[in-house]
């Protein structure tokens, strides 16, 4: 009985010693990162958290997390064929920090979004990455190399209702077509007709394009699909704002 109730406490302090390490791990995002990369050094996700977080907290070129963010993004863009994401955030580290985006850099996006299946994830980097430009927030001197990754994406994609909606964001604000615009969305409702969101968005920039009336069509469409009253008050907001005008 004695070594039986040794060997239960011994089992239980390793047990409670393992815990309390793990629980140390998850405590620090940095850290965790840390541990997970060098566990799987050839796990591309794990480089990647691991190259984010050390973007985040880098403070910039002249910190040496910096260089080191760089490396790991680079290895997880090796280690993968699902690599927009790592190439998207060495994107964003350029603009953020560098004079410009390498060309190269461009062209490695470019080819990463030709293959022949785009991640949800994907998807949503080049989100951000158009969001970031769109705000101004990256400073990316020439919008073209970003539109042709976007043309890439649409034409190895052309049924992805959401590439044309982050398509239409990007000519919208950073080349101010709303024209073009327009035509990217109609195509993305057209794949998507129950989005209710992407309805509002052609709302707003037929709304821009002086088509009030076709705005308010649009609107009633989102309204037709949104049961759940998600973005009843988004909806309220621009009738309200379009009938002051």
């Amino acid at each position: 009985p004695r070594i039986l109730l040794l060997a239960y406490a011994g089992l239980f302090g390793l047990q409670a010693a393992t815990t309390l390490l793990r629980a140390l791990e998850w405590s620090d995002p940095l850290r965790f990162a840390y541990v997970e990369a060098t566990r799987h050094p050839d796990s591309p996700r794990a480089n990647y958290e691991l190259g984010l977080m050390l973007s985040v907290v880098s403070q910039g070129p002249t910190d040496p997390r910096h260089g080191l963010a760089l490396a790991t993004l680079r290895a997880a863009a090796r280690l993968s064929e699902q690599n927009v994401l790592p190439l998207t955030a060495l994107v964003f580290i350029a603009s953020r920090h560098e004079k410009s985006v390498d060309p190269a850099l461009w062209r490695e996006l470019e080819q990463a979004v030709a293959k022949p299946a785009l991640a949800a994830a994907e998807e949503n980097a080049l989100f951000s990455l158009v969001d970031c430009v769109a705000r101004k927030v990256c400073a990316v001197e020439d919008p073209a190399p970003l539109m042709r990754v976007m043309e890439t994406a649409l034409r190895r994609h052309p049924r992805r209702a959401g590439l044309y909606a982050i398509a239409a964001r990007l000519r919208l604000e950073a080349q101010g077509d709303v024209g073009g615009a327009e035509r990217l969305l109609q195509r993305a409702v057209a794949i998507a007709p129950g989005d209710a969101q992407l309805w509002i968005s052609l709302a707003r920039v037929q709304a821009l394009a002086g088509e009030l009336d076709r705005a308010r069509l649009s609107l009633a469409r989102s309204s037709e699909f949104d049961r759940l009253g998600r973005f009843a008050r988004e909806r309220r907001a621009l009738l309200e704002a379009w009938s002051r005008s």
